[in-house]
């Protein structure tokens, strides 16, 4: 916060300071975090609070997460090292003061994960899943890709001998409405601004884009005509392939589609941009492989800077330079001689474009991806963790497949994973092999 007073803001959190000035909700970032802004706003205008707010949220569940393992000498030995690293980060620091939802919901995602953990591994409570079923709303609510994880917690809580059909039904109803409760009934309750469909088309169109750019002639001669004529309703091939970015949206971000298209054209839109990718999935893995790698800070990309706006200079426009001014959000330091890292690098975490400096944190992102690949290997060990990661990797496959650009946001909660990820699996490892000695010793005793 004292290297970047307000705080950290990019094109994205502009449409939700647009909201929050006008009093209006939508459905692009989440309603929620959007009621976040609101009543930020409706208490002061001074952005720095909802800062305030993110620091204390983050750093008490950042307590609860260290302190979840029972302690031992030996558990301190995990522990104190974590929490060191987890410290001397600049990028928790950074996505503390960082106004998106993603952070709000990589450090809920994380939590929530502990709480199944938690939940599978000890004797159910009924108190425990009720905890569960809510955040798991809540989760589903702030972003549409929780939907694998959504759907798969349920089966592993299903899945465990103390559940019985009746039960099992009774939850996975109590689930549903709940969902459907947060994502449909208060949305309309609430004179929500629907435009859904344009923040869905920013999953697809980094990828088609890819697709037509980079395959040759034959890639796009050979498009049927009623799926060139769907595509083409809403953004031209020619534009596509004129204005592509390996880790952008060119097109959305300049405007240069239909913004008036219907769901019915949109659906249409849909089904032959999956044939596209069906007819070239070589293409498509390749651009999203390239992405990927990217967000994960594995390759670099410069782009020009002004500090004055901490926005990159091609996305800055008249509104922004006026919310700027009305809500004060020109950087302003509390602090002289800050180290370079913080002062610069930290908001290019945020957005996505890197340095040899901050490329350099961002690859401790690794870890995270080697436990969560590693963890199911250990089933036989670990069962709970490892079930834990595929619940987990199945968000992560879907940031993979529709990421719209190379922005660590969307990782977020996997950087996250490697310093609370061995955690889980320490705590697992320690109670079982608890219960091995205690029946060990029963055997023993009646022996």
């Amino acid at each position: 916060m004292a290297a970047h007073y307000p705080g950290l803001y990019i094109n994205d959190t502009f449409f939700d300071f647009k909201n929050a000035l006008a009093g209006e909700l939508s459905d692009w970032h989440s309603y929620l975090y959007s009621l976040l802004f609101n009543a930020a706003f409706s208490l002061t205008p001074n952005l720095s609070l909802l800062g305030w707010f993110q620091i204390f949220l983050f750093s008490t569940i950042c307590a609860w997460l260290f302190s979840f393992p029972s302690p031992s000498r030996r558990t301190h030995c995990l522990i104190w090292p974590l929490f060191f690293c987890f410290v001397i980060s600049p990028v928790n620091g950074a996505f503390a003061i960082f106004y998106n939802r993603d952070p709000l919901f990589s450090w809920l995602l994380i939590a929530f994960l502990f709480m199944l953990f938690r939940f599978l591994l000890n004797a159910p409570q009924k108190i425990d899943l009720a905890k569960l079923v809510l955040m798991s709303s809540i989760l589903f609510t702030l972003r549409v890709d929780f939907l694998p994880i959504a759907l798969l917690w349920p089966v592993a809580v299903i899945s465990q001998k103390s559940f019985q059909l009746k039960k099992s039904v009774a939850f996975c109803l109590a689930t549903l409405a709940l969902h459907l409760f947060f994502s449909v009934a208060v949305p309309a309750s609430i004179n929500l601004n629907p435009i859904s469909d344009r923040y869905r088309l920013t999953a697809t169109l980094n990828s088609l884009s890819y697709i037509i750019r980079n395959g040759d002639d034959a890639v796009e001669s050979q498009i049927p005509p009623h799926h060139r004529e769907n595509i083409e309703r809403i953004v031209s091939l020619e534009v596509l392939k004129a204005d592509h970015d390996d880790y952008e949206i060119p097109v959305f971000h300049q405007r240069l589609f239909n913004q008036s298209f219907t769901h019915d054209e949109f659906r249409s839109y849909l089904n032959s941009w999956l044939f596209l990718i069906w007819q070239n999935p070589t293409l498509f893995m390749e651009g999203r492989w390239r992405l990927f790698i990217h967000m994960i800070g594995t390759t670099s990309q410069d782009v020009p800077w002004n500090d004055e706006l901490s926005l990159p200079v091609r996305s800055q426009n008249d509104i922004h330079k006026s919310m700027v001014r009305r809500l004060d959000l020109k950087k302003a330091p509390l602090a002289d001689g800050l180290p370079p890292l913080l002062e610069h690098g930290s908001f290019s975490l945020a957005q996505g474009r890197y340095g040899w400096l901050t490329k350099i944190i961002l690859m401790t992102a690794l870890p995270g991806l080697m436990i969560l690949l590693l963890g199911p290997l250990f089933i036989w060990r670990t069962p709970i963790f490892a079930v834990v990661c595929l619940i987990f990797a199945s968000r992560i496959g879907v940031v993979f497949l529709t990421a719209p650009a190379a922005q660590f946001k969307y990782i977020y909660s996997l950087y996250l994973f490697g310093f609370f990820g061995p955690i889980l699996a320490w705590t697992e490892w320690q109670v079982r092999s608890e219960r091995i000695k205690d029946l060990q010793s029963l055997k023993v005793h009646h022996g």
